[in-house]
This record gives C-alpha cells, structure tokens and sequence, in this order.
C-alpha cells in the first residue's frame, strides 16, 4: 500500500513542478525513476508489486523523454503516444495479461457513445477547450494507448494487489494527473469521467468498449464542436 501511495504522490507532485519548472520535474521524474529502479533490483523474483511499480513508472520514463523531443506539438505527441503504445502492450505480454480482447457486454456500445458524446459536450459547456483538427489522425492510437495502459495495465495490476475499490480510484487518479496540463480544474473533469469509464472497465473487463467510450468523449472534446 505505500509503495502505491509513495509513487503516486510523487507523480502529482512531478506533474505540479514540471508545469512551473520543467528543470525541477526533470530532477524529481529522474529521481522517482532511479529509486524505482534501485528498489526493483533487489528483488530478486519479480512479484505482483514489482510489476505495479514498472508499470506506474512508464509514465515518468515518457515525461524524462517528451522533455528532450526537439519537435513541435503534433510530432512530439506521436512520438509519445507511440513509444507509450509499444511499452503497454510490451509489459501487457510480458505479464501475461489480458487487458480485456474480449466480446463481452459489447451490447452496451451504444451507451458507451451516447455517454462519450454528452461527456464530451459537457466539457465543452465547462471548459473553453481550443480545438485541434489535426489531433483527428492521431486519436485513434492516443486513447488506444491510454487504455491500454491506465485500464489494461495500471488498473488491472492495482485491483491483483490491492483490490477493486483502489484499482478504480487510483487508476482514475492517475490518469486525472496525467492531464494536469490543461489545468487543475480540467485535471479534476477527467478524474470524474475516468472514475466512470474505470467503473465500465471493471464491470464489463472489455477494453474495446472503454476504448470507444474514450474515444468518442476525447472527440468532441478536442476536435468537434
């Protein structure tokens, strides 16, 4: 449980510095990531924790990277996404674990968009979000991505060591500071809706639904009106 405490407030605290003081955030990610490091190589068979640890420290890994990625918004966020691709679904086979390929309750597609696009929309009537046409050919591998990670991995891995309760706060938390970057009350919108599709994810075990539901919210969210 402290391991799961320790690394999280060190990733909101990161994610706070490193939007006033990118130097700063280097250090405290750079440090994080050292510390996880040098716990995991004294274990010498790798348990249900260790695997929480690496997977909870691909995030901070991708910020130490983003920071050194000498290309404008839309290629740097590729560049991102696309390693944070590979590294889900690298650890995803490693573990052996199922992230939810699966038919199951795929019936609820329906309300799964009828729920993206009213969320989307509700972000729209909160928050003046500007709007970037050319994240359109990206979306689809982003929140693949995320999902992968933050439902298949993160969340899947929490509920084995600590239960389905702290699986669906901590995964939503995480994924909440993941978005600090829009702002704090932005930050806290995506905790709320990601509580929510954490929620589905639990419920159902399939990810192609909380992918669709994502998708759709991020849509018109980000790109439609």
């Amino acid at each position: 449980m402290i391991l799961l405490y320790l690394i999280t407030a060190s990733i909101i605290l990161s994610e706070i510095i490193i939007r006033f003081n990118q130097t700063a955030g280097f250090i405290l990610y750079s440090i994080l990531v050292a510390g996880i490091l040098i716990s995991l190589s004294k274990i010498e068979e790798l348990n249900d924790y260790g695997k929480l640890a690496i997977a909870l420290m691909i995030l901070p890994m991708l910020r130490i990277f983003e920071i050194f990625i000498p290309f404008n918004f839309f290629w740097r966020t590729l560049i991102f996404y696309y390693l944070l691709f590979f590294l889900a679904n690298f650890y995803l086979f490693k573990f052996k674990i199922n992230p939810g390929y699966t038919k199951k309750f795929i019936f609820l597609l329906p309300l799964g968009i009828l729920f993206g696009i009213s969320t989307g929309f509700l972000g729209n009537y909160f928050f003046e979000i500007t709007k970037n046409s050319s994240l359109l050919f990206i979306f689809p591998i982003m929140v693949f991505a995320e999902e992968l990670l933050f439902r298949g991995l993160i969340q899947n891995l929490i509920k084995k060591s600590y239960g389905r309760f702290l699986a669906i706060i901590f995964a939503a938390l995480i994924y909440g500071i993941f978005c600090m970057g829009f702002g704090f009350k932005i930050a806290v919108f995506f905790f709320a809706i990601n509580f929510m599709i954490c929620l589905v994810y639990d419920f159902s075990e399939n990810i192609f639904l909380t992918f669709v539901i994502n998708l759709i919210f991020n849509l018109f969210l980000f790109v439609l009106i």
